[in-house]
Protein backbone atom coordinates (compact mmCIF):
# COMPACT_ATOMS: atom_id res chain seq x y z
CA UNK A 1 0.00 0.00 0.00
CA UNK A 2 1.41 3.04 -0.87
CA UNK A 3 0.25 7.07 -0.83
CA UNK A 4 -0.51 9.04 -4.02
CA UNK A 5 0.73 12.89 -4.08
CA UNK A 6 -3.35 13.47 -3.01
CA UNK A 7 -2.33 11.09 0.05
CA UNK A 8 -5.17 8.52 -1.32
CA UNK A 9 -4.53 5.10 -0.43
CA UNK A 10 -3.84 2.73 -3.33
CA UNK A 11 -3.01 -0.72 -3.81
CA UNK A 12 -0.82 -1.85 -6.67
CA UNK A 13 -2.69 -1.59 -9.83
CA UNK A 14 -1.77 -5.05 -11.29
CA UNK A 15 -3.84 -6.58 -8.27
CA UNK A 16 -6.96 -4.09 -8.64
CA UNK A 17 -7.66 -1.01 -6.88
CA UNK A 18 -8.79 0.14 -3.58
CA UNK A 19 -11.65 3.11 -4.33
CA UNK A 20 -11.35 5.03 -1.17
CA UNK A 21 -13.15 7.67 -2.15
CA UNK A 22 -16.36 7.56 -4.66
CA UNK A 23 -15.65 8.20 -8.37
CA UNK A 24 -11.58 7.50 -7.89
CA UNK A 25 -9.27 5.03 -9.83
CA UNK A 26 -5.63 5.19 -9.06
CA UNK A 27 -4.89 5.84 -12.44
CA UNK A 28 -7.51 8.77 -12.58
CA UNK A 29 -6.81 12.43 -12.01
CA UNK A 30 -9.09 14.65 -11.51
CA UNK A 31 -10.10 16.98 -14.26
CA UNK A 32 -8.97 19.86 -12.33
CA UNK A 33 -5.71 18.65 -11.32
CA UNK A 34 -5.48 17.61 -15.54
CA UNK A 35 -6.38 20.99 -16.76
CA UNK A 36 -3.49 22.18 -14.23
CA UNK A 37 -0.80 20.65 -15.25
CA UNK A 38 -1.67 20.25 -18.89
CA UNK A 39 -1.21 24.26 -18.21
CA UNK A 40 2.37 23.85 -17.71
CA UNK A 41 2.98 21.69 -20.47
CA UNK A 42 5.25 22.93 -23.20
CA UNK A 43 3.33 24.04 -26.21
CA UNK A 44 5.42 22.33 -28.91
CA UNK A 45 4.96 18.82 -26.59
CA UNK A 46 1.36 19.01 -26.90
CA UNK A 47 -1.38 19.35 -29.46
CA UNK A 48 -1.51 23.13 -28.85
CA UNK A 49 -5.03 23.85 -27.05
CA UNK A 50 -6.78 21.19 -26.33
CA UNK A 51 -10.72 20.66 -25.98
CA UNK A 52 -13.02 19.65 -23.35
CA UNK A 53 -12.19 16.25 -22.79
CA UNK A 54 -15.59 15.93 -20.66
CA UNK A 55 -17.70 15.82 -24.23
CA UNK A 56 -14.89 14.15 -26.65
CA UNK A 57 -16.18 15.89 -30.19
CA UNK A 58 -15.77 11.64 -31.87
CA UNK A 59 -17.19 10.75 -34.57
CA UNK A 60 -17.92 7.59 -32.27
CA UNK A 61 -19.35 9.56 -29.79
CA UNK A 62 -21.77 11.16 -32.12
CA UNK A 63 -22.97 7.81 -34.12
CA UNK A 64 -23.05 6.13 -30.70
CA UNK A 65 -25.26 8.57 -28.78
CA UNK A 66 -27.45 8.69 -31.58
CA UNK A 67 -26.57 6.94 -34.46
CA UNK A 68 -28.00 9.61 -36.48
CA UNK A 69 -28.65 8.58 -40.42
CA UNK A 70 -28.42 12.21 -41.62
CA UNK A 71 -24.65 12.17 -39.41
CA UNK A 72 -23.78 8.64 -41.98
CA UNK A 73 -25.67 10.18 -45.14
CA UNK A 74 -23.42 13.40 -44.75
CA UNK A 75 -20.05 11.79 -44.73
CA UNK A 76 -21.49 9.36 -47.72
CA UNK A 77 -21.66 12.20 -49.58
CA UNK A 78 -18.41 13.45 -48.63
CA UNK A 79 -16.86 10.44 -49.34
CA UNK A 80 -18.03 10.21 -52.65
CA UNK A 81 -17.23 13.63 -53.71
CA UNK A 82 -13.65 13.42 -52.32
CA UNK A 83 -13.27 9.69 -54.35
CA UNK A 84 -14.42 12.28 -57.64
CA UNK A 85 -11.74 14.78 -57.02
CA UNK A 86 -9.10 12.01 -56.60
CA UNK A 87 -5.49 12.82 -54.85
CA UNK A 88 -6.30 16.35 -53.74
CA UNK A 89 -8.56 14.97 -51.28
CA UNK A 90 -7.16 12.01 -50.13
CA UNK A 91 -7.26 14.03 -46.55
CA UNK A 92 -10.71 14.31 -46.16
CA UNK A 93 -11.53 11.32 -48.03
CA UNK A 94 -9.65 8.92 -45.09
CA UNK A 95 -11.61 11.03 -42.52
CA UNK A 96 -14.84 10.51 -44.62
CA UNK A 97 -14.00 6.65 -45.02
CA UNK A 98 -13.45 6.32 -41.31
CA UNK A 99 -16.51 8.15 -40.57
CA UNK A 100 -18.84 5.71 -42.26
CA UNK A 101 -16.32 2.55 -41.10
CA UNK A 102 -17.55 3.52 -37.70
CA UNK A 103 -21.02 4.14 -38.78
CA UNK A 104 -21.47 0.55 -39.97
CA UNK A 105 -19.42 -0.61 -36.77
CA UNK A 106 -22.16 0.57 -34.70
CA UNK A 107 -25.29 -0.36 -36.80
CA UNK A 108 -23.22 -3.44 -37.08
CA UNK A 109 -22.98 -3.43 -40.92
CA UNK A 110 -20.14 -5.96 -40.55
CA UNK A 111 -19.33 -6.45 -44.54
CA UNK A 112 -19.74 -3.49 -45.09
CA UNK A 113 -17.20 -2.48 -42.27
CA UNK A 114 -14.75 -4.82 -43.43
CA UNK A 115 -14.86 -3.28 -46.94
CA UNK A 116 -14.19 0.24 -45.78
CA UNK A 117 -11.65 -0.74 -43.36
CA UNK A 118 -9.63 -2.62 -45.83
CA UNK A 119 -10.14 0.01 -48.18
CA UNK A 120 -9.03 2.57 -45.77
CA UNK A 121 -5.45 0.28 -45.07
CA UNK A 122 -4.98 0.47 -48.33
CA UNK A 123 -4.97 3.78 -49.34
CA UNK A 124 -3.16 4.55 -46.17
CA UNK A 125 -0.40 2.52 -47.55
CA UNK A 126 -0.60 3.97 -50.65
CA UNK A 127 0.31 7.35 -48.98
CA UNK A 128 3.06 5.87 -46.60
CA UNK A 129 1.12 7.92 -43.49
CA UNK A 130 1.93 5.69 -40.84
CA UNK A 131 -0.67 7.60 -38.55
CA UNK A 132 -3.16 6.71 -41.00
CA UNK A 133 -2.07 3.47 -41.36
CA UNK A 134 -2.13 2.72 -37.80
CA UNK A 135 -5.83 3.99 -37.53
CA UNK A 136 -6.23 1.31 -40.77
CA UNK A 137 -5.09 -1.04 -39.10
CA UNK A 138 -6.96 -0.73 -35.85
CA UNK A 139 -10.46 -0.43 -37.53
CA UNK A 140 -9.76 -3.67 -39.53
CA UNK A 141 -8.45 -5.68 -36.44
CA UNK A 142 -11.36 -4.92 -34.40
CA UNK A 143 -13.84 -5.33 -37.54
CA UNK A 144 -12.49 -8.74 -38.12
CA UNK A 145 -12.58 -10.01 -34.75
CA UNK A 146 -16.29 -8.82 -34.08
CA UNK A 147 -17.01 -11.00 -37.69
CA UNK A 148 -15.32 -14.30 -35.91
CA UNK A 149 -12.11 -13.65 -37.64
CA UNK A 150 -10.15 -14.06 -34.48
CA UNK A 151 -6.28 -14.32 -35.77
CA UNK A 152 -6.80 -11.57 -38.52
CA UNK A 153 -8.05 -8.88 -35.57
CA UNK A 154 -5.03 -10.36 -33.40
CA UNK A 155 -2.53 -9.41 -36.46
CA UNK A 156 -3.63 -5.84 -37.38
CA UNK A 157 -3.77 -5.13 -33.75
CA UNK A 158 -0.71 -6.26 -32.81
CA UNK A 159 0.88 -3.68 -36.05
CA UNK A 160 -1.21 -0.87 -34.60
CA UNK A 161 0.04 -1.35 -31.41
CA UNK A 162 3.78 -1.70 -32.92
CA UNK A 163 3.19 1.65 -35.33
CA UNK A 164 1.72 3.90 -31.88
CA UNK A 165 4.98 6.19 -31.00
CA UNK A 166 3.51 8.22 -28.03
CA UNK A 167 5.81 11.28 -28.81
CA UNK A 168 4.82 11.52 -31.88
CA UNK A 169 0.89 10.22 -31.33
CA UNK A 170 0.07 11.60 -27.92
CA UNK A 171 -1.86 14.53 -29.07
CA UNK A 172 -4.20 12.71 -30.82
CA UNK A 173 -6.71 12.18 -28.40
CA UNK A 174 -7.18 15.98 -27.89
CA UNK A 175 -8.43 16.55 -31.68
CA UNK A 176 -10.31 13.31 -31.67
CA UNK A 177 -11.23 12.66 -28.57
CA UNK A 178 -9.84 9.36 -27.68
CA UNK A 179 -6.10 7.59 -27.63
CA UNK A 180 -5.13 5.18 -30.69
CA UNK A 181 -2.59 3.97 -29.00
CA UNK A 182 -4.69 3.08 -25.79
CA UNK A 183 -7.72 1.85 -27.61
CA UNK A 184 -5.14 -0.44 -30.07
CA UNK A 185 -4.41 -2.29 -26.96
CA UNK A 186 -7.17 -2.54 -25.05
CA UNK A 187 -9.12 -4.26 -28.19
CA UNK A 188 -6.14 -6.70 -27.99
CA UNK A 189 -6.25 -7.36 -24.71
CA UNK A 190 -10.06 -8.23 -25.96
CA UNK A 191 -8.86 -10.37 -28.78
CA UNK A 192 -6.29 -12.37 -26.85
CA UNK A 193 -8.70 -13.92 -24.26
CA UNK A 194 -10.07 -16.06 -26.08
CA UNK A 195 -7.07 -17.01 -28.51
CA UNK A 196 -6.23 -17.96 -25.25
CA UNK A 197 -4.10 -16.37 -24.05
CA UNK A 198 -5.21 -15.04 -20.68
CA UNK A 199 -2.20 -13.68 -19.12
CA UNK A 200 -1.09 -11.79 -22.15
CA UNK A 201 -4.74 -10.42 -22.62
CA UNK A 202 -4.21 -8.85 -19.01
CA UNK A 203 -0.63 -7.55 -19.58
CA UNK A 204 -2.43 -5.75 -22.32
CA UNK A 205 -5.53 -4.59 -20.34
CA UNK A 206 -2.79 -2.87 -17.40
CA UNK A 207 -0.63 -1.52 -20.55
CA UNK A 208 -3.45 0.31 -21.49
CA UNK A 209 -4.94 1.97 -18.42
CA UNK A 210 -1.25 2.73 -17.54
CA UNK A 211 -0.72 4.62 -21.52
CA UNK A 212 -4.35 6.91 -20.42
CA UNK A 213 -2.87 7.43 -17.07
CA UNK A 214 0.16 9.15 -18.97
CA UNK A 215 -1.82 10.97 -20.85
CA UNK A 216 -4.30 11.93 -18.43
CA UNK A 217 -6.78 11.75 -20.61
CA UNK A 218 -10.04 10.95 -19.28
CA UNK A 219 -11.96 9.69 -22.16
CA UNK A 220 -8.83 7.28 -22.90
CA UNK A 221 -8.84 5.93 -19.65
CA UNK A 222 -12.67 5.02 -19.20
CA UNK A 223 -11.74 3.19 -22.82
CA UNK A 224 -9.24 1.31 -20.92
CA UNK A 225 -11.02 0.66 -17.80
CA UNK A 226 -14.34 -0.75 -19.51
CA UNK A 227 -11.89 -2.92 -21.76
CA UNK A 228 -10.06 -4.21 -18.34
CA UNK A 229 -13.24 -5.01 -16.98
CA UNK A 230 -14.17 -6.89 -19.48
CA UNK A 231 -10.83 -9.01 -19.61
CA UNK A 232 -11.54 -9.38 -15.82
CA UNK A 233 -14.64 -10.91 -15.89
CA UNK A 234 -13.87 -13.31 -18.62
CA UNK A 235 -10.89 -14.57 -16.81
CA UNK A 236 -13.28 -15.10 -14.11
CA UNK A 237 -12.24 -12.63 -11.46
CA UNK A 238 -15.43 -11.27 -10.67
CA UNK A 239 -15.11 -8.91 -7.63
CA UNK A 240 -11.77 -7.17 -10.22
CA UNK A 241 -14.23 -6.81 -12.62
CA UNK A 242 -16.98 -5.08 -10.61
CA UNK A 243 -14.21 -2.94 -9.43
CA UNK A 244 -13.03 -1.98 -12.59
CA UNK A 245 -16.11 -1.08 -14.26
CA UNK A 246 -17.20 1.02 -11.07
CA UNK A 247 -14.61 2.80 -11.98
CA UNK A 248 -15.34 3.38 -15.58
CA UNK A 249 -18.90 4.25 -14.72
CA UNK A 250 -17.34 6.64 -12.14
CA UNK A 251 -15.33 8.48 -14.54
CA UNK A 252 -18.29 8.18 -17.34
CA UNK A 253 -20.81 10.09 -15.02
CA UNK A 254 -18.36 13.04 -14.05
CA UNK A 255 -16.78 13.80 -17.22
CA UNK A 256 -20.09 12.88 -19.28
CA UNK A 257 -19.18 9.47 -21.73
CA UNK A 258 -22.96 7.87 -22.07
CA UNK A 259 -21.26 4.63 -23.86
CA UNK A 260 -18.65 3.73 -21.61
CA UNK A 261 -21.54 4.48 -18.87
CA UNK A 262 -23.41 2.11 -20.50
CA UNK A 263 -21.34 -0.89 -21.25
CA UNK A 264 -19.47 -0.53 -17.96
CA UNK A 265 -23.19 -1.04 -16.25
CA UNK A 266 -23.39 -4.63 -18.28
CA UNK A 267 -20.20 -5.82 -17.21
CA UNK A 268 -20.87 -4.78 -13.61
CA UNK A 269 -24.14 -6.36 -13.55
CA UNK A 270 -22.93 -10.17 -15.02
CA UNK A 271 -20.11 -9.41 -11.85
CA UNK A 272 -22.85 -9.12 -9.40
CA UNK A 273 -24.61 -11.67 -10.50
CA UNK A 274 -21.43 -14.22 -10.80
CA UNK A 275 -20.47 -12.91 -7.30
CA UNK A 276 -23.81 -14.40 -5.95
CA UNK A 277 -25.76 -11.14 -6.25
CA UNK A 278 -28.36 -12.05 -9.44
CA UNK A 279 -31.40 -9.86 -8.73
CA UNK A 280 -29.06 -6.89 -8.03
CA UNK A 281 -26.69 -7.65 -11.29
CA UNK A 282 -29.82 -8.50 -13.25
CA UNK A 283 -31.19 -4.73 -12.56
CA UNK A 284 -28.36 -2.91 -13.23
CA UNK A 285 -27.56 -5.03 -16.49
CA UNK A 286 -30.86 -5.14 -17.86
CA UNK A 287 -30.28 -1.19 -17.53
CA UNK A 288 -27.50 -0.99 -19.24
CA UNK A 289 -29.11 -3.00 -22.28
CA UNK A 290 -32.01 -0.97 -22.36
CA UNK A 291 -29.90 2.64 -22.56
CA UNK A 292 -27.72 0.25 -25.12
CA UNK A 293 -30.60 -0.83 -27.55
CA UNK A 294 -32.32 2.85 -26.96
CA UNK A 295 -29.45 4.98 -28.88
CA UNK A 296 -29.86 2.17 -31.94
CA UNK A 297 -26.26 0.87 -31.48
CA UNK A 298 -26.00 -2.88 -32.66
CA UNK A 299 -22.65 -3.64 -32.14
CA UNK A 300 -22.01 -6.25 -29.12
CA UNK A 301 -25.45 -6.77 -29.01
CA UNK A 302 -24.72 -10.84 -28.99
CA UNK A 303 -22.06 -10.66 -26.30
CA UNK A 304 -24.53 -8.69 -23.79
CA UNK A 305 -27.09 -11.03 -24.69
CA UNK A 306 -24.91 -13.90 -23.70
CA UNK A 307 -23.87 -11.87 -20.44
CA UNK A 308 -27.57 -11.42 -20.02
CA UNK A 309 -28.17 -15.16 -20.48
CA UNK A 310 -25.18 -16.04 -17.63
CA UNK A 311 -26.74 -13.92 -15.22
CA UNK A 312 -30.35 -15.45 -15.66
CA UNK A 313 -28.43 -18.55 -14.81
CA UNK A 314 -27.09 -17.27 -12.08
CA UNK A 315 -30.45 -16.52 -10.63
CA UNK A 316 -31.45 -19.92 -11.87
CA UNK A 317 -34.18 -18.45 -14.04
CA UNK A 318 -33.42 -21.18 -16.82
CA UNK A 319 -35.93 -20.44 -19.53
CA UNK A 320 -35.38 -16.67 -19.59
CA UNK A 321 -31.42 -17.54 -20.17
CA UNK A 322 -32.38 -19.91 -23.07
CA UNK A 323 -34.57 -16.61 -24.51
CA UNK A 324 -31.65 -14.86 -24.02
CA UNK A 325 -29.12 -17.43 -25.86
CA UNK A 326 -32.05 -17.50 -28.35
CA UNK A 327 -32.14 -13.85 -29.07
CA UNK A 328 -28.49 -13.16 -29.20
CA UNK A 329 -27.70 -16.18 -31.67
CA UNK A 330 -30.37 -14.83 -34.11
CA UNK A 331 -28.81 -11.69 -33.75
CA UNK A 332 -25.60 -13.54 -34.91
CA UNK A 333 -27.62 -14.75 -37.93
CA UNK A 334 -29.01 -11.20 -38.35
CA UNK A 335 -25.65 -8.95 -38.16
CA UNK A 336 -23.21 -11.84 -38.99
CA UNK A 337 -21.53 -10.68 -35.43
CA UNK A 338 -19.56 -13.92 -35.31
CA UNK A 339 -17.35 -13.33 -32.45
CA UNK A 340 -19.38 -14.67 -29.24
CA UNK A 341 -21.35 -17.11 -31.32
CA UNK A 342 -19.22 -19.91 -29.93
CA UNK A 343 -19.83 -18.92 -26.15
CA UNK A 344 -23.64 -18.27 -27.17
CA UNK A 345 -24.07 -22.39 -28.45
CA UNK A 346 -22.25 -23.70 -25.03
CA UNK A 347 -23.88 -21.62 -22.69
CA UNK A 348 -27.07 -22.94 -24.66
CA UNK A 349 -26.21 -26.34 -24.94
CA UNK A 350 -25.02 -26.09 -21.15
CA UNK A 351 -28.71 -24.34 -20.40
CA UNK A 352 -30.43 -27.41 -22.39
CA UNK A 353 -28.47 -30.20 -20.41
CA UNK A 354 -30.18 -28.97 -16.94
CA UNK A 355 -33.61 -28.82 -18.71
CA UNK A 356 -33.49 -32.50 -19.41
CA UNK A 357 -32.92 -32.04 -23.03
CA UNK A 358 -29.54 -33.38 -23.16
CA UNK A 359 -29.78 -34.53 -27.09
CA UNK A 360 -29.90 -31.38 -27.98
CA UNK A 361 -27.47 -29.68 -25.63
CA UNK A 362 -24.89 -32.12 -26.29
CA UNK A 363 -25.55 -31.52 -30.26
CA UNK A 364 -25.27 -27.26 -29.37
CA UNK A 365 -21.68 -28.17 -27.41
CA UNK A 366 -20.20 -30.04 -30.45
CA UNK A 367 -21.54 -26.88 -32.26
CA UNK A 368 -19.54 -24.81 -30.07
CA UNK A 369 -16.27 -26.93 -30.34
CA UNK A 370 -16.15 -26.94 -34.08
CA UNK A 371 -17.08 -23.01 -33.99
CA UNK A 372 -14.46 -22.32 -31.47
CA UNK A 373 -11.58 -24.44 -33.69
CA UNK A 374 -12.61 -22.52 -37.19
CA UNK A 375 -11.83 -19.25 -35.07
CA UNK A 376 -9.21 -20.31 -33.08
CA UNK A 377 -11.10 -19.52 -29.84
CA UNK A 378 -9.06 -21.46 -27.53
CA UNK A 379 -10.99 -20.10 -24.67
CA UNK A 380 -14.32 -20.81 -25.86
CA UNK A 381 -13.41 -24.58 -26.96
CA UNK A 382 -12.15 -25.32 -23.98
CA UNK A 383 -15.19 -24.30 -22.04
CA UNK A 384 -17.49 -26.17 -24.54
CA UNK A 385 -15.39 -29.24 -24.08
CA UNK A 386 -15.23 -29.02 -20.54
CA UNK A 387 -19.30 -29.21 -20.47
CA UNK A 388 -19.09 -32.01 -22.80
CA UNK A 389 -16.46 -34.04 -21.29
CA UNK A 390 -18.69 -33.31 -17.64
CA UNK A 391 -21.53 -34.85 -19.72
CA UNK A 392 -20.17 -38.05 -21.39
CA UNK A 393 -18.61 -38.70 -17.23
CA UNK A 394 -21.75 -38.02 -16.02
CA UNK A 395 -22.89 -40.91 -18.35
CA UNK A 396 -20.07 -43.48 -18.06
CA UNK A 397 -18.27 -42.46 -20.64
CA UNK A 398 -14.90 -41.05 -18.86
CA UNK A 399 -12.45 -42.17 -21.39
CA UNK A 400 -13.99 -40.57 -24.28
CA UNK A 401 -14.22 -37.69 -21.69
CA UNK A 402 -10.57 -37.72 -21.31
CA UNK A 403 -9.58 -38.37 -24.85
CA UNK A 404 -12.17 -35.03 -25.78
CA UNK A 405 -10.50 -32.11 -22.71
CA UNK A 406 -6.90 -33.56 -22.63
CA UNK A 407 -5.49 -32.10 -25.87
CA UNK A 408 -6.89 -29.02 -25.75
CA UNK A 409 -5.86 -28.61 -21.74
CA UNK A 410 -2.23 -29.52 -22.77
CA UNK A 411 -2.20 -26.88 -25.76
CA UNK A 412 -2.10 -23.89 -22.90
CA UNK A 413 0.66 -21.65 -21.64
CA UNK A 414 -0.79 -19.46 -19.60
CA UNK A 415 -3.63 -18.32 -17.80
CA UNK A 416 -3.62 -21.83 -14.92
CA UNK A 417 -4.82 -20.27 -12.14
CA UNK A 418 -8.09 -18.63 -14.36
CA UNK A 419 -11.50 -19.88 -13.65
CA UNK A 420 -11.85 -21.90 -17.24
CA UNK A 421 -8.20 -23.63 -16.62
CA UNK A 422 -8.95 -24.58 -12.82
CA UNK A 423 -12.05 -25.85 -13.74
CA UNK A 424 -10.92 -28.06 -16.35
CA UNK A 425 -7.63 -28.96 -14.65
CA UNK A 426 -9.87 -30.60 -11.63
CA UNK A 427 -12.00 -32.22 -14.13
CA UNK A 428 -9.38 -33.72 -16.31
CA UNK A 429 -7.86 -34.99 -12.80
CA UNK A 430 -11.28 -36.76 -12.06
CA UNK A 431 -11.22 -38.42 -15.64
CA UNK A 432 -7.92 -40.15 -14.96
Amino acid sequence: MKKTERGIEQQDQTDGARFDRPGTHPLVQPQAEIEREREQQDVDQGAGELPDQAAPQTVWSALCQGVWPETSEAFGAVHEFCRKLGDEADDIYQRANSALGVSAIVRAQWTRALEISRELLKRAEALHDDTSIMAGHRMLGFTEFFSGNLVAGRDHLEVAVKLYDYEKHHGVAAVVGQDPGVGSLAILSWILLPLGFPDAALGRAREAIELGAKLKHAHSQAYALHYASVVRLERGEYELARREAEAAIDLSEEYGFPIWLTLSRIIKGEALAQLGNPEEGLIELRRGIDEFQSSGTQASLPSHLLGLARALRCAQRYGEALDAVREGLDTVERNSERRAEADLYRVQGELLCISSDRTEGEACLHRAIDIARAQSAKLWELRAATSLAKLWHERGESKQAHQLLAPILEWFTEGFDTLDLVAAKALLDVLR
